[in-house]
C-alpha cells in the first residue's frame, strides 16, 4: 500500500501493470491507459474497481479496504488534467 494513496492515478499503480488492471475490471488496455493518464475513472467501472481491490488486498492511505466513500472522495481531488498544447500555442519563428 501507498500511504499517499490519494488519487485515482495512485490507486491504478497498486496493480502491477496497467493490463492486469484492465483485465480486473474489465476494460481494454487503452481504456486502462486513458484512465491512468486522466486520473479519472467513471463511476460505472467502480463496482468491479472494488472488488479487484479487495481480491488483491489493496488498501487505503489509513490501511483499510478501498470503500465507496474512499473512491468518492479521489473524485473530489482530482487532479487536473495535463495541459494539451495547441497550435496557437507554439513559438513562431522569427522572420
Amino acid at each position: 500500500m501507498d500511504s499517499q494513496l490519494r488519487t485515482f492515478r495512485d490507486l491504478i499503480a497498486c496493480w502491477p501493470t496497467i493490463v492486469a488492471f484492465a483485465e480486473d475490471i474489465g476494460v481494454g488496455y487503452e481504456a486502462a491507459r486513458k484512465m491512468k493518464d486522466r486520473c479519472r475513472i467513471d463511476q460505472g467501472h467502480w463496482v468491479a474497481l472494488l472488488e479487484a481491490a479487495k481480491s488483491r488486498r489493496i488498501l487505503d492511505k489509513r490501511g483499510r479496504p478501498i470503500l465507496p466513500k474512499t473512491l468518492m472522495e479521489m473524485s473530489a481531488r482530482r487532479e487536473p488534467e495535463p495541459k494539451k498544447s495547441t497550435r496557437n500555442e507554439m513559438p513562431r519563428a522569427a522572420a
